[in-house]
């Protein structure tokens, strides 16, 4: 346990580091405590999150890649609310996070968009994955939902090299990708404009710029799943919230960046 944890700050070789109040109720909602080190890296994540101006983006924030499996399912944003479920037993990897196993493994969030009262709404959204696997397949979706008419899903390379996403629309958004292990965000930021980035940097479109946008539906986000399909990359991070601007995507990415460097996962 992190002495004087409760207290705000401990004190360290160079002095004291003043954890902020989101990174103690992270750390407090871990059955198992982090090592000093770890629990520095999550207090940084946290301020640099803080400091760009994105903590507020966020509905939920899972950092899969994480020293244990329940550590790993905790929102980030909000502990205790809308902490994951791991469904039909994901592979869970220290330090990487979540895969798949391609046909019945997947982590449910809890978060369903049209009720949870978020940011997320049908004209301002994002979604967004960090994965490590380089996989081409068009059925080995990183993110969605399970309906039949599902309006969210990320796959970060599909067919003819393009990852492909759905943000509150029918239409897919495509762009060129190449290799999926990255970070990918798709965001709308209005009725018909949406946007997708790959690490930090947005992507001109193939096509599904302009998508119009669909009414929020009434189903909770998963990760490694899209309707009947199964994912099986690793995931580091997902998230999801109201829509980013290229600044704000960019302002997430470097943090995450980071801690994933300080973990060795990137």
């Amino acid at each position: 346990m992190i002495p004087s944890m409760m207290m705000g700050s401990v004190l360290a070789a160079g002095g004291n580091i003043v954890f902020g109040i989101e990174a103690q109720a992270i750390i407090a909602a871990m059955t198992t405590p982090p090592s000093f080190p770890r629990a520095v890296r999550i207090n940084q994540l946290v301020s640099s999150l803080k400091s760009g101006g994105v903590w507020s983006k966020f509905d939920i924030l899972y950092i899969f890649a994480a020293a244990d499996e329940q550590a790993a399912r905790i929102n980030w944003k909000n502990p205790g609310t809308f902490d994951a479920t791991a469904v039909n037993s994901p592979t869970f990897t220290v330090d990487e996070g979540f895969n798949g196993n391609g046909t019945t493994s997947e982590i449910d969030s809890g978060f369903n968009p049209s009720t949870a009262g978020g940011g997320f709404t049908q004209n301002s959204a994002h979604i967004g994955i960090w994965s490590l696997t380089d996989l081409a397949a068009s059925s080995h979706p990183d993110m969605g939902t399970d309906n039949a008419s599902a309006n969210i899903y990320i796959n970060s390379r599909a067919p003819a090299n393009q990852a492909a996403f759905l943000v509150n629309t029918a239409t897919n958004l495509l762009i060129p990708s190449t290799n999926s292990a990255a970070h990918f965000v798709g965001s709308r930021t209005g009725a018909t404009t949406v946007a997708g980035y790959i690490n930090g940097s947005v992507v001109t479109p193939d096509s599904g710029g302009t998508a119009a946008s669909s009414a929020l539906q009434s189903n909770t986000v998963r990760f490694a799943r899209w309707r009947t399909n199964w994912g099986e990359r690793t995931l580091a991070i997902g998230h999801a919230g109201p829509g980013l601007s290229a600044a704000e995507v960019a302002a997430m990415n470097s943090p995450f960046l980071v801690y994933l460097q300080a973990i060795g996962a990137a």
